[in-house]
């Protein structure tokens, strides 16, 4: 891992770290994740338009693929350690999700 990849996992520890505090002060875990996820978007809204601006459509689809990528690769590792914890269990999901598909 490279220092910038340890400062982005230290930097996102912070946000966890934060609404895990939130939810042991007794706020329900999903008004936590509804203010996190109100936060991130008046936060990308900022970064991406400034104060005074907002998205256009172009900006939306930015912010939302962005969220989908770190998404997309948080599942892939979470999968990963859960296989390796869990092999069988893990085979035999693997095995369901190719039926489906």
């Amino acid at each position: 891992m490279d220092d910038l990849q340890k400062e982005h996992h230290r930097l996102s520890g912070m946000f966890v770290e934060l609404s895990n505090t939130m939810k042991a002060e007794g706020h329900d875990q999903n008004m936590v994740l509804s203010a996190l996820t109100n936060a991130t978007a008046t936060y990308a809204t900022y970064c991406l338009a400034g104060n005074e601006g907002y998205l256009y459509e172009t900006g939306i689809n930015q912010v939302c693929e962005r969220f989908r990528t770190n998404l997309e690769v948080l599942q892939g590792l979470k999968k990963a350690e859960y296989a390796r914890n869990n092999p069988e269990a893990a085979a035999a999901a693997e095995a369901e999700d190719k039926l489906k598909s």
